[in-house]
């Protein structure tokens, strides 16, 4: 225990037994002596529990454990309060009624805190969330029991019949079946407590830290014993149970503390002033209040800039800083392996990058490739589909001329050719990029090559009544088809009509017969009027 602690324990001894003497004066003859003790004594007491309560909270870290302790000391003052207020300030029945009942809610809820803090002291780690719960809940349903008491009688019933002559004074009331729960409870609660926190200390080696929280037990006990003996001889009493009850509890708490029974930050300095980095702890003005045992040398802007964002005190070393409780803690850390592996990482990021570009151009490179080879693929299925009509032109246009009588029908049949491979080239090129094509583009062709035959004077006309979607290879057989019929029936016919249909493609013309076995799809004529009616069907679907 350093030196400073000591000197506290001290104090506070001091201002206990300074209470207890104010406490053997009073009362005096003199009313407003006796005022000016008694609010010196709650002065006492209450600045008491207050600083150790603000004690906790600085040296305590945050857990459970403090939060049930920080609870119990909250309690603690309600007690003196209500106590002040019962005997000093009200005088009417009613108040003073509630009062005497309102002074059982710390009467229970201070063990109950008490054994909640034992239990966690016990199982730090634990999750005990139910128990606890339970716990409270417990000890809240007496509390609100006996704060309900003028509904039922169940914990204090008066003698005369009468809920107004219950005070809390003897001889008005008696005692009923919640009366006994509450007093039972606080045993019940203390003596649970006191059998978690000896299972807790009970890990501790050290024999003399093993016992030193019981001799707040042993210290209640033996003031309880004085208590009889200043009461048994009628005798002014220096302290009252309530005192002797919050202050034990408070050194029994105290010990724990003292004993790492709860984990707390006291000797924290001396950590701090031994670490081998440099820190720096300031107060609100930016003084060093701690120094680590590196120096760290900076100013106030530098201190400043620091809490604001990112400074550097040189190429490598950066300085962070963060606010705490009453003050700010400034570390410096040094970065310069850190920038070895960021330089490393960019060279690394620049290779996979450069990678990245020679992967990609070689990607689309491959792509490239791919679409090429598509396409010439595509072209030689259309070049090794169109040879014999290409060669069929080839040779029409070598064995006419211009002085020729045929060279006019010649040319007329030529065209007719050509629109055809325009237009089976486009389907095929549409056919390979797609699994379908919409019969829109069929009746196109179909009407191209009805347009070319034009200029050989034969009227045509060509009508969609599909409107659908046929598959890619269905849709070159139409016109192939369609073609063939075409070369079959030239150029003996003077008109002809097509209907593109779902399943069929329908040809009406004024021939009386012609040769129509080599065609892609199966072909029926009918021969009526002078007229041939041609339909070729397909079955492979659309």
């Amino acid at each position: 225990m350093s030196k400073s602690e000591n000197k506290s324990i001290k104090v506070f001894m001091f201002f206990i037994v300074l209470a207890g003497i104010l406490h053997v004066i009073d009362p005096t003859p003199n009313r407003a002596v006796n005022t000016l003790l008694f609010c010196s004594i709650y002065s006492i007491y209450s600045g008491l529990i207050i600083y150790w309560f603000r004690s906790v909270q600085r040296r305590m870290l945050p857990t459970r454990a403090r939060m049930y302790v920080c609870s119990a000391v909250k309690f603690m003052l309600v007690m003196l309060i209500l106590r002040a207020a019962r005997y000093r300030v009200v005088n009417q029945t009613l108040p003073e009624r509630y009062l005497w009942y309102s002074y059982y809610i710390p009467m229970i809820f201070i063990p109950t805190f008490f054994l909640l803090a034992c239990m966690k002291i016990c199982y730090p780690d634990k999750d005990i969330y139910k128990s606890e719960k339970a716990i409270l809940f417990s000890a809240t349903v007496i509390v609100v029991g006996i704060m309900t008491n003028d509904m039922h009688f169940l914990a204090f019933h008066p003698i005369t019949g009468s809920i107004a002559d219950i005070n809390g004074k003897s001889g008005t009331f008696t005692h009923e079946f919640l009366f006994y729960a509450a007093y039972a409870w606080i045993g019940a609660t203390i003596i649970s407590g006191m059998f978690f926190l000896f299972r807790a200390v009970c890990k501790i080696r050290n024999i003399k830290k093993v016992f030193s929280p019981f001799n707040y037990l042993i210290m209640w006990i033996v003031m309880i014993g004085f208590l009889a003996f200043f009461d048994h001889y009628d005798l002014r009493k220096p302290f009252e149970l309530p005192e002797i009850v919050i202050f034990c509890l408070i050194g029994l708490f105290e010990s724990c503390i003292e004993n790492r029974l709860m984990p707390y930050n006291v000797n924290y300095e001396k950590f701090f002033n031994s670490m081998h980095m440099p820190a720096i702890i300031t107060d609100n003005d930016f003084s060093v209040i701690l120094s680590s045992d590196m120096p760290l040398d900076v100013n106030k802007n530098e201190c400043i800039a620091a809490l604001a964002g990112t400074v550097y005190l040189s190429e490598d070393v950066r300085l962070h800083g963060k606010e705490i409780r009453g003050g700010y803690v400034f570390w410096a850390v040094d970065e310069h392996e850190l920038h070895i592996m960021n330089d490393k990482l960019a060279d690394a990021n620049d290779t996979l990058a450069l990678e990245n570009t020679l992967i990609e151009a070689e990607n689309r490179q491959r792509e490239e490739i791919a679409r090429m080879d598509f396409e010439n693929r595509i072209y030689r299925r259309i070049n090794l589909e169109l040879y014999p009509i290409r060669k069929c032109i080839g040779k029409i246009l070598e064995s006419t001329s211009p002085e020729k009588d045929n060279f006019q029908k010649s040319l007329e049949k030529v065209c007719v050719l050509n629109a055809y491979v325009k237009r089976a080239t486009n389907l095929m090129l549409m056919a390979a990029e797609n699994e379908s094509v919409g019969s829109r583009e069929v009746y196109l062709a179909l009407s191209e090559s009805a347009r070319y035959m034009k200029y050989t004077g034969v009227k045509s006309s060509v009508t969609d009544e599909a409107k659908i979607d046929f598959s890619s290879s269905l849709v070159i057989n139409i016109y192939k088809t369609f073609e063939q019929i075409i070369e079959a029936l030239l150029p003996d016919i003077s008109f002809i009509t097509v209907t593109l249909c779902k399943d069929c493609l329908k040809i009406a013309t004024d021939v009386p017969d012609a040769n129509l076995t080599e065609t892609v799809f199966p072909v029926n004529k009918v021969c009526e009027d002078g007229m041939i009616y041609i339909t070729a069907s397909w079955k492979d679907g659309i």
